[in-house]
């Protein structure tokens, strides 16, 4: 999924940085490092009030770090309800 953030060069410098943030956490995510990546998904919503993929993320990483996946966990979360 992405998400259009406005115009070339018409992007306030707040929302960019808040990009640049989201992007490092969803990266420790990945790699399955979710206290660093709920810290950084954390930073990203301080850094961008309202944005409500960091919000959701840091969630999911703050209850992956309590109860980690299995080993053979793909990183895609089961949408359950609507």
């Amino acid at each position: 999924v992405n998400e259009l953030l406005g115009e070339q060069g018409a992007v306030a410098p707040a929302v960019l940085a808040a990009r640049d943030i989201y992007e490092q956490a969803l990266a420790a995510y990945f790699a399955r490092q979710f206290t660093e990546a709920a810290a950084g998904f954390r930073a990203a919503a301080g850094q961008l009030p309202g944005d409500r993929a960091a919000a959701l993320m840091l969630r999911r990483a703050e209850l992956l770090a309590e109860y980690p996946p299995p080993p053979d966990w793909s990183g895609v979360h089961p949408q359950t309800v609507k």
